[in-house]
């Protein structure tokens, strides 16, 4: 018989003699069976706020936002007038974007000035708002986003993906069919060019033989 030693608990007993307490497939505890992988995951678990699956292996998702350094209690009209039309803007076409007030934050307005690339900056270097940012990357002042929003390529200046039935991707596209047929086209005159080229330079040769 075999013999028990000091301190020996029962599964420890039977993994000695080759045997084992938990049946084949099961978790040892319960802390165990949770540990054990699963591609299933509920997202709309508070555990995993802003995340995305790809394979079934999570990944945190990065979500672009629009930042505009404004000044609430700016004296100058002028000013008001450019913010309410941005901020308008966005709001009319559903971007998302986050209002920064540089009036009344030491903070947004440190941010704000440093990070405004130099040859943006006025003569006396202090940018005056609106300023527009995507995360930490500039965008430009009101007159940028003026001349982007006449031009209809305000989603590139924001550095966003214009949606599927916005006039910039069908402007995209008809630049694209004009460039294709413009290439097309150049091909074409090259080709009968070189066509009239050879029949000129068989002419003299027809000429001789007769």
């Amino acid at each position: 018989m075999p013999l028990l030693l000091l301190g020996e608990t029962e599964p420890l007993k039977l993994e000695r003699e080759g045997r084992s307490s938990v049946e084949p497939g099961a978790a040892a505890s319960p802390d165990l069976a949770l540990a054990l992988p699963c591609h299933c995951q509920d997202l709309s678990s508070s555990a995993f706020p802003n995340r995305g699956v790809l394979g079934g292996v999570l990944f945190p998702t990065v979500e672009m936002v629009i930042k505009v350094f404004v000044a609430t209690s700016s004296g100058s009209i002028a000013i008001r007038k450019k913010q309410q039309e941005v901020v308008g803007f966005l709001e009319a076409n559903k971007i998302d974007f986050k209002e920064l007030d540089i009036a009344g934050d030491e903070d947004n307005r440190r941010w704000m000035r440093e990070n405004v690339p130099g040859e943006k900056k006025p003569q006396n270097g202090i940018p005056l708002p609106p300023q527009i940012f995507n995360e930490e990357q500039y965008c430009g002042d009101f007159d940028s986003f003026f001349s982007a929003k006449e031009e209809n390529i305000i989603y590139s200046f924001l550095g966003l993906a214009p949606p599927p039935d916005s006039k910039e991707e069908e402007g995209e596209t008809a630049t694209e069919e004009m460039e294709l047929t413009t290439t097309e086209g150049a091909e074409g005159e090259a080709e009968e060019e070189e066509e009239e080229a050879a029949e000129g330079e068989e002419e003299p040769g027809e000429e001789e033989d007769s």
